[in-house]
């Protein structure tokens, strides 16, 4: 099946992606914004990131919370969870590296969140091994 033509000018273009979006659910809305600001994101940060499954325990200032880091860098992660968080709040996170005994403890701030979790920058960044 072929691909729709797509719009040569930037009115068409503008109003065939408003239309799609106006017919999207608020979740899938906000899924879609999501996307596009990490997409962002990936081409501004300066510190490689890595894919992991690491299990990592980060507090509040109310509770405990363990659930999964899917990537980090030396300046921060990406927590996996259903968790609702603000952005600006301030965790503490702890985690073990594969092969390493002793638990790595930072703090952090959360820089962004999403349906499927929140965007952590360390206080400071690991220094490189």
């Amino acid at each position: 099946m072929a691909q729709p033509r797509l719009p040569s000018d930037a009115a068409a273009l503008t109003r065939r992606l408003l239309k799609r979006v106006a017919g999207m659910s608020f979740e899938e809305q906000r899924a879609l914004l999501e996307m596009l600001e990490t997409r962002t994101d990936v081409e501004k940060r300066e510190l490689p990131r890595r894919s992991s499954a690491l299990v990592v325990t980060y507090t509040d200032a109310c509770r405990r919370y363990e659930d999964l880091a899917r990537d980090i860098s030396a300046g921060g992660l990406f927590i996996e969870t259903r968790e609702r968080f603000v952005v600006g709040d301030q965790i503490g996170i702890a985690f073990r590296l594969p092969d390493v005994s002793t638990p790595i403890r930072l703090s952090g701030k959360i820089v962004h969140t999403s349906p499927t979790g929140i965007g952590v920058q360390f206080d400071w960044k690991i220094p490189p091994e």
